[in-house]
């Protein structure tokens, strides 16, 4: 009998259930990266990923106050500072090993893909690197909660809870379809950042306010960083629309400058409202970010 010529259907040629499931799976499967698309948190649709922050959006806004609003604050000291040394850790760590293997940072300045073919270690311990970054923004989520459970529900800002839910989802659509290695530089220096940050939550956690007077100069350093983030969107940008010496999808350069533009806006706005108002509406009582900010707020905190 002769071999069939005929080709495997095309997804417009499925049933109903055929095109749901490979919507749902396949399709992203087909378009992703063959290695960094397949890990952990990043394999299939964005489905798990958009039920984690669900779930997180759910708790932080409705269900956790709910269950916290006739029960006692928890005392969740010891746990906030592992959680904050064991973050200071992870990123301090992850930017010491990128910074000898990225050239200092250097190669996030360049159009040239992860290959996952390569011999060169390097070149496969800087995608772990990014995966590590990338997982850390679930770990992350953990600061929220420890508002809620502490009754400091005030501090769940609007910008808090925005920027904790997009972080991860920025991380998956880098893993997923821009494994460049200038896609990592926002993971290289919020890392950075990072170390230095939870250092601080650290210490606040240890009780020791007297030596935490630099937490405006830390909001400065992560303004200093979106400014740095949409400077390097506007060098990629430009790189990919009009010299065409870069295949790096134009789409991502664009993303990276709106996310650097809105941050620096929603940072320098909190900013100018705590640092550069009446000194009298200030307060020396540390609190935790707003969105990864240092914020000190014009209402007294007591500590705890």
């Amino acid at each position: 009998m002769a071999a069939s010529n005929l080709s495997p259907p095309t997804p417009t040629e499925y049933g109903l259930y055929e095109k749901v499931s490979y919507y749902y799976y396949d399709f992203w499967q087909d378009n992703s990266h063959p290695v960094t698309g397949r890990l952990p948190l990043v394999d299939g649709g964005p489905w798990k990923l958009f039920g984690l922050i669900w779930l997180y959006y759910m708790f932080v806004r409705h269900w956790g106050p709910a269950y916290m609003k006739n029960r006692p604050a928890y005392d969740l000291k010891k746990w906030m500072l592992v959680h904050n040394i064991f973050l200071v850790l992870l990123n301090g760590i992850c930017f010491s090993i990128a910074v000898p293997f990225s050239t200092f940072g250097l190669t996030t300045w360049t159009c040239k893909k992860y290959d996952h073919t390569s011999s060169y270690a390097g070149e496969h311990i800087l995608m772990l690197m990014g995966y590590t970054y990338y997982v850390s923004k679930f770990l992350d989520l953990a600061d929220t909660v420890f508002f809620v459970l502490r009754k400091k529900q005030r501090n769940v800002s609007g910008l808090h809870v925005f920027h904790h839910s997009v972080m991860p989802v920025a991380g998956w659509v880098g893993l997923k379809f821009s494994a460049y290695h200038c896609a990592g530089f926002i993971p290289f220096v919020n890392a950075f950042i990072h170390t230095i940050m939870y250092t601080y939550y650290a210490l606040a956690a240890l009780g020791r306010h007297d030596i935490l007077w630099w937490k405006k100069y830390l909001t400065q350093m992560q303004m200093v960083q979106f400014v740095a983030i949409t400077c390097h969107a506007i060098f990629f940008l430009r790189w990919t629309m009009f010299d065409n010496g870069c295949d790096w999808p134009k789409i991502f350069p664009i993303l990276e400058g709106i996310h650097g533009a809105l941050f620096f806006h929603l940072f320098f706005s909190f900013y100018r409202h705590n640092y550069m108002g009446s000194k009298s509406q200030l307060t020396t009582t540390p609190t935790k970010p707003s969105g990864d900010v240092v914020m000190a707020g014009n209402r007294k905190e007591k500590s705890s």
